[in-house]
């Protein structure tokens, strides 16, 4: 019979030790789980005349940084695992005493990395709480601190030979923000195809780990409209869940002209969401694209003919932020020899566009059309033309000038007529405008006087002009009269 009752003990307490985990264990997967869970709805288990032996410690008052999870035993010594959440200020109870004995529970050497002093384990009683005793932590978590996060220690109680031991677990949170390391600004090259990963890299760093770095997201801000232009991609760093790898994505094209600096805000968000928010700088890289860009230019020069004269023209790089020399040419009908154009050394002021005094009258043009190419000194594809117009304004120094030195011809006497001429009679003055008018006049050489016997029509000519000559006063054309047999009038 004695063997019998024991063999009962012994079986009642092996099914009782079964049924602890199942029934006593609270299931804390939601409670490390990344990101965390919403807790689950549990049974509030009735311990009352569970003994100390069975389960030396109870769950404390509700709360969601604490979670008592699952429990077993090793021959007299029932291990308790309990998380607690880093960061907790002020005093945290983590558990009951399954205990209402006089006597003080104590604590005994700490086993863990974890030590006793960073920890602050006190057991005392709580009034508020049924006067029982409680487990209390006085000292605050940082997971940060690699030794605090994990304690393992004893607790024992007067009369009892179980004792409990406490695998305590520190449970990272979320509560350091991230950090953008955006130190230098970064370059990227104008008129580049979009969407485009840039270089511009950025390290963003969370010392709370995967936790945050796992689920960081970022917003882009600016009062220019930068959002349109960019935005962020965000990859792990390699084995290193502390830290990303920040990327600016370019989405539209950039225009050094329209904008040669961006500077906008991108702020990190963690899981909690702590942030922060650094300011990035993008330098748009001047591409050689345009052509160059007048600075100084005419559209018309106009002065005397005969003179020499020099005007300055200057052109500078349209892509600014590369700045190249620039060099000059003219495009000209090639008989235009006195148009000349020099570039000034160094290609950066300009150049002198001269001209070799212009003979309007031997040309007989007073209007030429040139044009001023500017191009870029190493690369003549990029280059401006312009098309300028230079006049030439005539000097009165040409005088009227016969179209033949002189004129012979046969008339009848005392008749009135209309002479001929085998050549074309008149002048030509090469001249222009006012400059060009003239009258012609009949002077008398041979015999005295006898220009008043001839007329000449019209008095007044203009560049070149044929004229009527005519007689006049008939009687005194009288051949019989000898000096008037051969007649010399001077026309001028």
């Amino acid at each position: 019979m004695r063997n019998m009752g024991a063999d009962a003990r012994i079986s009642a307490i092996y099914l009782l030790f079964l049924a602890i985990p199942s029934i006593l264990a609270q299931d804390c997967s939601y409670f490390v789980a990344v990101p965390r869970e919403d807790k689950p709805e549990q049974d509030n288990p009735d311990f009352s005349g569970t003994p100390w032996s069975t389960r030396p410690l109870l769950p404390p008052p509700d709360r969601d940084d604490i979670c008592i999870g699952s429990m077993s035993q090793t021959g007299n010594t029932v291990i308790h695992n309990i998380y607690m959440d880093e960061s907790i200020e002020g005093d945290v109870i983590i558990a009951r005493l399954n205990y209402e004995g006089t006597g003080t529970p104590t604590i005994g050497t700490f086993l863990g990395q974890g030590p006793r002093d960073l920890l602050g384990p006190v057991i005392r009683r709580v009034p508020e709480l049924d006067n029982a005793w409680h487990l209390i932590i006085t000292e605050k978590q940082d997971y940060e601190t690699p030794i605090m996060r994990s304690y393992i220690f004893p607790i024992s109680v007067s009369g009892e030979a179980t004792s409990a031991r406490v695998q305590l677990t520190i449970v990272n949170i979320d509560d350091n923000p991230p950090f953008i390391q955006a130190l230098d600004a970064c370059f990227v090259n104008e008129l580049t195809e979009a969407p485009l990963l840039t270089d511009c890299v950025y390290d963003v760093t969370d010392a709370d780990g995967y936790i945050s770095t796992g689920f960081m997201t970022y917003s882009l801000s600016s009062d220019r409209g930068d959002e349109l232009l960019f935005d962020v991609d965000s990859r792990p760093a390699d084995n290193d869940e502390y830290r990303l790898r920040m990327t600016i994505m370019l989405l539209q094209p950039l225009n050094y002209e329209t904008n040669m600096i961006h500077i906008f805000s991108v702020t990190a968000f963690d899981s909690l969401p702590n942030n922060h928010t650094a300011s990035i700088s993008v330098r748009v890289q001047n591409v050689e694209s345009r052509p160059p860009r007048w600075q100084e230019i005419w559209a018309v020069q106009q002065f005397d003919e005969k003179t020499n004269q020099s005007f300055s023209v200057r052109a500078i790089d349209g892509d600014t932020g590369l700045d190249r020399p620039i060099a000059y040419r003219l495009e000209k009908n090639e008989t235009y020899t006195f148009f000349d154009i020099e570039t000034i050394e160094g290609g950066k002021d300009g150049a002198i566009f001269t001209v070799k005094g212009i003979d309007r009258d031997t040309l007989e043009q007073e209007v030429f059309q040139v044009s001023i190419i500017a191009y870029k000194a190493h690369n003549e594809a990029f280059f401006t033309e312009t098309n300028v117009v230079i006049i030439v304004n005539d000097v009165n120094d040409q005088r009227p000038k016969p179209l033949y030195k002189e004129y012979r011809t046969k008339i009848r006497e005392e008749t009135p007529l209309t002479i001929s001429f085998d050549n074309d009679f008149g002048f030509h003055d090469r001249d222009l405008g006012d400059n060009a008018r003239y009258e012609v006049k009949l002077k008398s050489v041979s015999p005295a006087g006898v220009a008043d016997a001839f007329y000449i029509a019209p008095g007044v000519g203009y560049q070149r002009q044929t004229f009527t000559m005519g007689t006049v006063v008939h009687s005194m054309l009288d051949y019989e009269v000898p000096e008037f047999q051969s007649i010399i009038v001077n026309v001028s």
